[in-house]
C-alpha cells in the first residue's frame, strides 16, 4: 500500500485514513509571561503518534512561519517585547497543512542584568 495525502491506495480501491495527531505546544503555556534579556523563547511540542512518512512540523509565530522544529523543540531568538501567538502545524510533503494545533499566546518581557555599583568600604 502507498500513502498519498491521507489516502491509502490498495488494489485499485481508495481507503481514506485520518491523519489525526494529538498535537500541542507544551511549553510555554497559554498566558505565560516569559522573561529574557535577549528575547529567547524555548518552545516544546508534543506530537503523538509519530509523524507519518512525508509529514513534518512547522512552527508559526504571530501567523508567520518561524521554523521547522526538530525532536519536539525549537528555540526562537530576538523576540520583541509584547504578546506573541504560537501555533504548530503538520505539513505534508507538498506543503499542505494536514493539521494545526490550538494557538498559545505568551507575553515576552525583556529583562536587564542586575547592575552592581561600586562597593563602598567604610
Amino acid at each position: 500500500a502507498t500513502v498519498v495525502r491521507n489516502r491509502v491506495w490498495s488494489d485499485d480501491v481508495t481507503l481514506f485514513r485520518d491523519a489525526t495527531y494529538a498535537l500541542a505546544i507544551v511549553t510555554p503555556v497559554e498566558g505565560q509571561t516569559v522573561f529574557s534579556a535577549t528575547g529567547t523563547l524555548d518552545v516544546g511540542l508534543s506530537v503523538t503518534p509519530a509523524l507519518q512518512p512525508g509529514h513534518s512540523l512547522r512552527l508559526l509565530l504571530d501567523g508567520a512561519p518561524a521554523g521547522l522544529p526538530q525532536q519536539g523543540s525549537l528555540t526562537l531568538e530576538a523576540l520583541s517585547p509584547g504578546p506573541h501567538a504560537l501555533q504548530v502545524q503538520v505539513m505534508d510533503s507538498s506543503g499542505e497543512i494536514v493539521q494545526s494545533s490550538g494557538t498559545v499566546t505568551v507575553q515576552m518581557r525583556r529583562t536587564q542584568g542586575r547592575r552592581i555599583g561600586p562597593v563602598r568600604i567604610p
